[in-house]
């Protein structure tokens, strides 16, 4: 609840969610373009990042995307009420985020891990 208030995190995902269901003009912002029309060499210089811990909206997550909107590419967001702690299904919750991320980005030159290592209880 403490991270509603954050225009910048909002402005993220109402991007993301208008691109995805093509809804018109986006919020104003840095734009990214979608992973379909970059050629195989954009894709190759691309960097995808899996972001595990933190709340539910992810604001850090947030700020690494909208950091380089050209380069880098947010993929699955594990908040840490996902994974339940070490003795949860963790392992198998980021094995399967890790593969549809691959998945959802084919010939992404990188997929890394972002741990919000604060947001892990």
């Amino acid at each position: 609840e403490e991270q509603w208030g954050r225009k910048d995190a909002g402005d993220v995902w109402a991007k993301a969610l208008s691109r995805l269901l093509g809804l018109g003009p986006q919020v104003e912002g840095p734009s990214q373009r979608p992973w379909t029309e970059l050629s195989p060499e954009e894709r190759q210089q691309a960097t995808v990042v899996l972001a595990i811990g933190g709340g539910h909206y992810m604001p850090k997550a947030c700020d690494i995307a909208s950091a380089a909107p050209d380069t880098i590419y947010l993929g699955h967001l594990l908040a840490s009420y996902t994974i339940g702690g070490a003795d949860g299904p963790w392992k198998q919750a980021v094995e399967t985020a890790l593969a549809a991320t691959a998945a959802a980005f084919p010939g992404a030159g990188q997929i890394v891990v972002f741990l919000d290592k604060k947001g892990i209880k």
